[in-house]
């Protein structure tokens, strides 16, 4: 585990120095990012870890995207309820856990100020998430095939609205 810590804090200060890429990001040539958020304000289109809370950010952190030179296997934001609104503030200080077909904790990781948490390290082929800050838990109950956690946290997605705790 030690191993996942040194990668995921060697890519968040990538991630803080170089940006995601520089340029503003361009949501038209990313449709599937919007996850039924409203209209990103000029600053959530700026490259920086606290960028365009509730979106997919799978979607541009990818081989190919806008991000592709930040590749994340699982993010998303934490939200206090499930029908909170993208641009609203986040919950911070959540620890994400993504488990394995067994239980085992992969990577932890902790939501920043507006909510986010993302990760590079390699995960296995099915995973789910456990939340928790402050006593309270949430827990996935079923394994899923992909990291991106947005494309099934949304008003018109699989899950029950955004990822909340």
């Amino acid at each position: 585990m030690w191993n996942g810590i040194k990668r995921n804090l060697v890519v968040l200060g990538l991630v803080i120095i170089f940006g995601c890429g520089g340029a503003p990001v361009s949501l038209e040539r990313a449709p599937s990012a919007v996850a039924g958020c409203e209209d990103a304000t000029p600053e959530m289109l700026t490259p920086n870890p606290r960028m365009l809370p509730g979106r997919v950010c799978q979607a541009c952190h990818v081989a190919g995207g806008q991000a592709a030179s930040l590749i994340w296997t699982a993010s998303g934001t934490v939200y206090s309820r499930a029908d909170a609104k993208c641009n609203e503030a986040g919950v911070e200080g959540v620890t994400v856990e993504l488990l394995d077909d067994k239980d085992r904790v992969m990577v932890r990781l902790t939501t920043n100020r507006v909510g986010n948490f993302f990760t590079a390290e390699p995960l296995g082929a099915a995973l789910r998430a456990r939340l928790s800050k402050d006593g309270k838990t949430a827990n996935m109950m079923g394994l899923q095939p992909t990291g991106a956690c947005a494309g099934c946290h949304n008003p018109s997605g699989t899950a029950p609205g955004r990822l909340f705790l």
